[in-house]
């Protein structure tokens, strides 16, 4: 744990960036308190994983970016200026209340923490140094802390595209055009709202690129249907661990009404969301074949956060696994781009073990046919558990191979008593999708 380390680091840092850079508004300030730093300034010198107390009298000053309105943002107020953005971490409920969004809000640092989770950082009022948690700032000291004028800001999104989207960004108001849900989530709700499960979408740029839409299960939102169309989305720009992250305040924040980029039904060569499967079931979905070649072990169907997905592993196998999971037969053609897109989790790694192949000339046997392997990003090295979303595969390419085809995963691993290094590594796969342009 650091404490102390604003020194003459921030010192420095504060000459160059107190000027009155979020230029809001002309209003007077609270109890006559002045701007000296820069929300910038203060999150630059936080190092991911550690934990610093802020000993100096800064004051920043920011607009409400989002709060707990609609359930979205658990016990957190967001706000930005013009340099950058920060979640406080509060211990209070109905914030809409007395911080609605757009609020000119005046922060006293002195005695706050900035520590990080999951690498989105927080400002709160002290550490749980035997949990390692940053503690929120209880209501009771809100008047100590907090002081807000009258004005109110519409805050503006910036608008970026996928590269742009880093660390920089954490805790700002963005804007993405030209995005879409993934197909197979079109069927889903945002989140598990019976349930109270926060759930991950998956947004596509039509240009290339994803990003996850997370959802409470408790937001107010949550049962609501993911819009099919193609258009603008807003939300904070938030992270968990290495997965990028869009978080709604409102359905206000989608505007939806263009076709999507790939438009007609004819387009979608194969789609399968496991959606419709028996849980706990060996998956046999129409024309597909999950053949087991050494092992005994197959694909199963199963479930969390309300979403359907496929599993394997070769815990306690005693043998060699060997299983291939084949799909339906679909035709490439021969004047349009062609990609395969799906998601995986990998958990408890102990080796690669999953592989996605594509065949031009398979029928009913996997050794008479001939595969080619494919070059997808596939999820690895969930060691003490599985990742909090999936990871996209990204749009693997198919143009090389046109007519009839077949993709299929291939997953191999052992347990057996006689080696003390098996390999194991349990998989999930979601929302297998080929399509064409």
């Amino acid at each position: 744990m650091k404490q102390n380390i604003f020194i003459l680091f921030l010192f420095f840092a504060c000459m160059i960036f107190c000027k009155k850079n979020l230029q809001i508004s002309d209003e007077i300030a609270p109890n006559n308190l002045t701007e000296n730093i820069s929300i910038k300034s203060v999150l630059s010198v936080h190092q991911f994983g550690s934990y610093e107390q802020i000993n100096q009298d800064y004051v920043i000053k920011g607009v409400v970016i989002s709060n707990d309105k609609e359930n979205n943002f658990y016990k957190s107020i967001v706000i930005q200026d013009e340099s950058a953005g920060v979640s406080i971490s509060v211990d209070a409920s109905n914030l809409n209340n007395e911080y609605p969004v757009g609020t000119v809000l005046y922060i006293k640092l002195n005695g706050l923490w900035i520590g990080d989770y999951g690498r989105l950082i927080q400002i709160g009022a002290s550490v749980d140094t035997v949990r390692k948690l940053l503690i929120a700032i209880p209501q009771p000291l809100f008047a100590k802390y907090f002081y807000k004028t009258d004005s109110i800001i519409i805050p503006q999104p910036i608008v970026v595209t996928w590269e742009q989207l880093n660390d920089s960004l954490q805790s700002r108001l963005i804007q993405i055009n030209q995005v879409e849900f993934l197909a197979t989530d079109t069927s889903k709700t945002f989140a598990d709202y019976w349930n109270e499960l926060s759930a991950s979408r998956n947004l596509h740029f039509c240009k290339g690129g994803n990003i996850y839409v997370r959802t409470s299960g408790y937001a107010n939102f949550a049962s609501e249907k993911i819009p099919a169309g193609n258009g603008t989305i807003q939300g904070i720009y938030s992270v968990y661990k290495t997965d990028k992250q869009l978080i709604l305040r409102d359905l206000n924040d989608l505007q939806f009404f263009n076709n999507r980029c790939f438009t007609s039904t004819g387009d979608v060569l194969l789609i399968e969301d496991f959606e419709n499967n028996i849980l706990n079931s060996v998956f046999s979905g129409d024309n597909w074949q999950n053949i087991s070649i050494i092992g005994n072990r197959k694909f199963i169907v199963q479930s969390s956060e309300n979403n359907k997905y496929i599993t394997i592993d070769a815990f306690a196998a005693l043998s060699y696994v060997e299983t291939w999971l084949v799909s339906p037969s679909f035709l490439i053609p021969e004047d349009k781009k062609t990609v395969l897109n799906f998601k995986t989790k990998d958990g408890f790694f102990t080796g690669v073990g999953l592989q996605v192949y594509i065949s031009n000339n398979f029928t009913t046997s996997i050794s008479k046919a001939s595969w080619k392997l494919l070059d997808a990003q596939i999820s690895t090295g969930g060691i003490l558990g599985f990742p909090n979303n999936f990871v996209n595969s990204s749009n693997v390419s198919l143009n090389s191979y046109k007519g009839l085809a077949n993709i299929a995963f291939k997953y191999t691993g052992y347990d057996t008593s006689s080696n003390l290094m098996n390999k194991t590594t349990t998989y999930l796969i979601d929302d297998i999708i080929v399509y064409s342009q």
